[in-house]
């Protein structure tokens, strides 16, 4: 091993994160979605949502919580959120950006963790869901590379 050699300026900063059980199924696939937050932070599915609004939520903010408010008074009925640890377009989920996505939210938000990659997957797990979508997400979810290159 060859020492590690700092400025003055400069130091090393370690970050961890406990991986509840859920987490670590979700991730290794032996669990396809988990739902935490609201009344069962920890993993209950037994509250399946009817109408998911998706995204990275990187960071979380004022709009994402203001196109649930406005689809939820559209709709009558609550809209959950929906983060993948298997983005199409983007890098994989770790336990630290777990971590810190979910702290954005509100303890009683309800958030679906899954590994659906793509809206067909995601319709698969979440049969009768309203999908709700910003306008990044719109402008991808049709594109064929999705879907194997079918037209």
């Amino acid at each position: 091993r060859v020492p590690l050699s700092l400025f003055d300026t400069e130091r090393v900063e370690c970050e961890g994160a406990d991986a509840p059980e859920t987490w670590q199924q979700l991730v290794v696939g032996e669990k396809e979605f988990i739902g935490v937050g609201g009344d069962s932070m920890g993993g209950d599915e037994t509250e399946r949502p009817r109408a998911l609004l998706c995204g990275s939520f990187n960071p979380f903010h004022a709009g994402h919580r203001r196109m649930a408010e406005i689809a939820s008074e559209a709709l009558g009925f609550p809209v959950h959120f929906e983060l993948t640890i298997k983005n199409a377009d983007k890098p994989p989920l770790d336990y630290l950006d777990l971590k810190s996505r979910l702290e954005a939210f509100e303890p009683d938000d309800r958030v679906w963790l899954t590994r659906a990659d793509i809206f067909a997957r995601k319709a698969e797990l979440f049969p009768r869901v309203v999908f709700v979508v910003g306008a990044e997400t719109i402008s991808r979810i049709g594109k064929t590379r999705f879907y194997d290159n079918s037209e």
